[in-house]
């Protein structure tokens, strides 16, 4: 029997242990929405309540509602899964020729296109939608098409970008024609920019270095709104709920047809084979969805995450007729993931899980991997100067390299999609990125190399600003290289 009085304590329990200011969700069964509530603050300083009609970022859950509208376009056979994305836009261009010509949009949306994440051309870059995207061609891929599991957000701008050319129209507005209003999703927004101005929206919240909670930041995902821009309430992302659990009815009116949610729902690629816990199953990827199992039952999710301040999930068990969605303002915790399952449990009639202690297990593993030695300082072998210079690559824009002073301990500066991060001499023409407290960096922690020319002058900059690739590397203004 499913008891709400003992699913608010065990939610105010996590909320405490894993400091999460706010929470809200939404839990629904056989058809019917069963639980909505709101859980602390969405407004540690103001000590405002939330509740279930306060609005969050969904994060990449946005996804699962992308992959909805673009069933919904190919129903009307405006698109098709495996037709190649070139033939509807013609200035697709990735930098494998034979990606460019094959990719489909089931490619796109099942992350398996062979190009890696490159999530830091966009993120804190002011660059336009369109402007992400003919930059595309100019990123490495670091496998063919359809051979490993790769999550992109890129990938998703492209085929956000796709439904709004072929519908003559935006992302935007095909999302909300085809999906949102028809599920009464009114008050939903799809642009994290304008959460900002609602009067009753979560405030971002993160864990400083001490431990203790202090205040994020939105991070701006409008260039990739299709893949995590969508804000709403645990009240109307039960109407989304209740519709995947009505095999695609909302109050009766179709939304999508069973073939949709057949399509969205057949696994496309594997995303680990590995079978972390025996309660669930290997995990594959559909189109906006994680497929897996829960006990012996099959589970269809996606999370999400934004940085500076919002964790997400939402979840069903489609054979016993039950899905819950979780937000917090909270960034990288497993709290809502943990009050998922918790819910699951308590529906199934089944004995508790102990994933609040295999979570800590988990963090402690990743914090005990994370610690690393920070490299030793080496005064720089040349002058300064000679570093000093605005560094281009076509996709990921400027580094501008500025000099503080030859006694600092940082003697240079990098100034990287807007933010100033100090440099540390390390070695040879290498200096290592160090952040300034509650600065959010694109570069932090990274190790930055310098090159030379045969003449001896610095003439490039290779950055790891995407680990499955080799180091990108950015031209210095005025060089032959």
């Amino acid at each position: 029997m499913y008891r709400t009085d003992e699913l608010d304590i065990f939610v105010r329990q996590e909320m405490e242990s894993g400091q999460v200011p706010g929470l809200a969700l939404a839990v629904v069964k056989d058809g019917a929405v069963v639980h909505l509530a709101g859980y602390g603050v969405r407004d540690r300083e103001q000590g405002l309540p939330v509740t279930a009609h306060t609005r969050f970022p969904i994060a990449s859950i946005t996804k699962s509602l992308t992959a909805a509208t673009l069933a919904i376009l190919v129903r009307q056979r405006r698109l098709d899964w495996d037709t190649p994305v070139r033939e509807s836009l013609s200035d697709f261009h990735l930098a494998d020729p034979t990606a460019t010509t094959s990719v489909t949009l089931s490619d796109l949306l099942s992350h398996r296109t062979g190009l890696p994440r490159h999530d830091l051309v966009w993120r804190g870059a002011a660059l336009s939608r369109e402007e992400v995207y003919l930059r595309l061609q100019y990123l490495a891929l670091s496998a063919s098409v359809g051979e490993r599991f790769q999550y992109n957000n890129l990938m998703y701008l492209v085929a956000g970008y796709l439904a709004g050319r072929v519908a003559n129209s935006t992302w935007e507005t095909v999302t909300r024609e085809l999906l949102l209003d028809p599920l009464g999703m009114e008050r939903a927004g799809v642009s994290i920019a304008g959460l900002r101005a609602e009067d009753d929206a979560a405030l971002p919240y993160e864990e400083d270095v001490d431990g203790s909670m202090r205040r994020g930041a939105f991070l701006d995902t409008d260039a990739v709104g299709p893949a995590g821009g969508i804000a709403a309430s645990v009240e109307e992302m039960a109407h989304f709920l209740s519709m995947y659990l009505d095999g695609g009815r909302y109050r009766g009116r179709r939304v999508l047809t069973e073939t949709d949610l057949q399509s969205l729902w057949t696994p496309q690629i594997v995303v680990d084979a590995a079978i972390p816990w025996p309660e669930l199953g290997p995990t594959h990827y559909g189109l906006g969805s994680y497929l897996s199992t829960y006990r012996g039952r099959t589970y269809v999710r996606h999370d999400g995450g934004l940085r500076g301040g919002f964790t997400t999930i939402l979840g069903l068990l489609p054979e016993a007729g039950i899905g819950a969605v979780v937000l917090c303002n909270r960034s990288w915790t497993s709290v809502p993931r943990i009050v998922q399952l918790r819910i699951f449990d308590l529906l199934l009639g089944l004995p508790a899980i102990p994933w609040s202690d295999r979570a800590r297990e988990e963090k402690k593993a990743r914090m005990t991997a994370k610690k690393e030695a920070r490299l030793p300082d080496v005064a720089p072998r040349r002058p300064i100067s000679d570093y000093v210079g605005i560094f281009t690559h076509p996709a990921y824009g400027e580094v501008t390299i500025q000099a503080v002073g030859p006694d600092s301990v940082a003697p240079l500066h990098a100034i990287y999609h807007g933010v100033v991060t100090a440099l540390s001499p390390v070695g040879e023409d290498r200096f290592e990125a160090s952040p300034a407290p509650h600065v959010d960096s694109p570069l932090e922690q990274m190790l930055l190399r310098f090159h030379p020319d045969p003449n001896g002058s610095i003439a490039r900059l290779s950055l790891p600003l995407e680990p499955a690739v080799p180091e990108i590397s950015f031209v210095r203004a005025g060089s032959d290289q």
